[in-house]
C-alpha cells in the first residue's frame, strides 16, 4: 500500500499468513481474511509449558514434594511390618494419609505459582 507520511511518499507491506475466507473492507479494498485457527496442545505439550512457566524454587518443591510423596507410598505399601498396637491406630494408614497430603501441596504450588501469564 502507497500513501504519504508525514509529507514523504512511504509504502507499506503487510504479510498475511492465513487462508482468505472472509471478507474485509481496508482503506476501501475488499479483501478477506481468516483467522488462525488455534491447534490443541497435547499432554506433552502442556506439561512442558507448564513447567517452563514455573520458577526454579517452585520446580524444586514440586520434585521435593513429589520424592517425599514416593517414600508415603512405599511405607503404605509396607504398613503390615508395623507392630501389631500400631497396627490398630491410625498410624496402618498413615503413609496414605502423608501421600494424599503432600499431593495436596504439589496442587497448591502448582496453582500459586503457575498460569497467570500473557
Amino acid at each position: 500500500m502507497s500513501g504519504d507520511l508525514s509529507g514523504k511518499p512511504a509504502t507499506l507491506v503487510v504479510a498475511m499468513y492465513a487462508s482468505e475466507t472472509m471478507p474485509a473492507t481496508v482503506a476501501g479494498m475488499q479483501t478477506e481474511v481468516a483467522p488462525p485457527t488455534a491447534q490443541p496442545y497435547g499432554f506433552v505439550s502442556q506439561m512442558g509449558v507448564m513447567v517452563q512457566s514455573l520458577t526454579p524454587a517452585a520446580i524444586g518443591s514440586v520434585v521435593l514434594l513429589i520424592a517425599a510423596t514416593a517414600v508415603a507410598l512405599g511405607a503404605h505399601a509396607y504398613r503390615h511390618k508395623l507392630p501389631k498396637s500400631l497396627k490398630k491406630s491410625w498410624y496402618l494408614h498413615h503413609g496414605a494419609y502423608k501421600a494424599v497430603g503432600l499431593m495436596s501441596l504439589v496442587a497448591v504450588v502448582l496453582s500459586l505459582s503457575g498460569g497467570g501469564q500473557i
